[in-house]
């Protein structure tokens, strides 16, 4: 049985119909998953100050989700340490430091947190002069995005 033209062109168009539903729930679903990751993509930034003498280091995340912290590297004169402790042996300046915080793999660092990253005295140095260190925080958003933060001091 032979279809008119009329009946052709109403398949025809349920498919275009069906097709355009699909393309739109696609989209749809990627929109969604995007505004998810982004609803709680977390921020983490640096802040250093003086202060009589003293250089300071804090870390904040104003982000509005957690981070996970995974790795945090301190490269000193070509050397990556992974502790802060070894970081400071290496510079000599054990004696030299008032705070700092250490970071294992797989911390997690709360909206709104900040962190004393690192406090040394440093009332014999030239303010501002550079020590040469590098940090590399790695982490990671609840949805496991990756993202790094870099500070050279």
């Amino acid at each position: 049985m032979s279809m008119n033209k009329t009946e052709k062109l109403s398949h025809y168009s349920i498919m275009v119909v069906a097709v355009s539903a699909l393309v739109v729930s696609v989209w749809q679903v990627r929109t969604s998953q995007e505004h998810n990751k982004l609803s709680v993509r977390p921020y983490l930034y640096f802040f250093t100050s003086w202060n009589d003498g003293t250089w300071q280091v804090q870390m904040f995340n104003e982000g509005v989700g957690p981070a996970i912290i995974t790795r945090v590297d301190y490269t000193y004169k070509g050397v990556t340490h992974h502790q802060i402790d070894d970081l400071l042996r290496a510079m000599d300046m054990m004696g030299k430091r008032i705070n700092s915080t250490n970071f294992n793999g797989e911390s997690p660092y709360s909206v709104g947190r900040a962190s004393l990253f690192l406090h040394l005295d440093r009332s014999d140095s030239v303010h501002r002069k550079s020590l040469g260190v590098n940090v590399s925080v790695k982490y990671e958003s609840i949805y496991e995005e990756p993202f790094e933060l870099n500070l050279d001091f």
